[in-house]
C-alpha cells in the first residue's frame, strides 16, 4: 500500500465536515480562526487596544473612525479593561458574520 488511499479517506473526512450553504456552496465558520487571527494581531494573552485596532483596519481599507473603533471596544469590551480580550474579539467576528 502506497498510502494513497489513506490520504484519500482523510480529504473526504475534511469535506464531511465542512458545511453547505444554500446553493451548495460550502460555508466556514468564520469565528473558527478567530484566536489564531487574533494572537497573530496582539500576541498570547495580550488585549486588542484601540491603535492597534486602527491599523489593522486601515491596512484592511476598512474605513471606521476613531469614535466608532472606541465604540466597538466598548460594546464588547466584557470585563471593561477598555480593550478586547480573545473572547470579546470572537463576539465581533461572529457578530460580523451574522450581520
Amino acid at each position: 500500500n502506497d498510502g494513497s488511499s489513506a490520504s484519500s479517506s482523510d480529504d473526504e473526512g475534511d469535506d464531511a465536515s465542512r458545511a453547505t450553504a444554500p446553493g451548495g456552496a460550502s460555508s466556514v465558520d468564520p469565528a473558527a480562526d478567530a484566536g489564531q487571527l487574533f494572537r497573530l494581531l496582539v500576541g498570547e494573552g495580550g488585549l486588542l487596544q484601540l491603535d492597534k485596532l486602527a491599523s489593522v483596519t486601515a491596512a484592511l481599507n476598512l474605513d471606521f473612525s476613531q469614535e466608532d473603533l472606541q465604540h466597538m471596544i466598548s460594546l464588547f469590551d466584557s470585563n471593561g479593561q477598555g480593550a478586547l480580550g480573545l473572547d470579546d474579539f470572537t463576539a465581533i467576528v461572529r457578530a460580523a458574520a451574522t450581520a
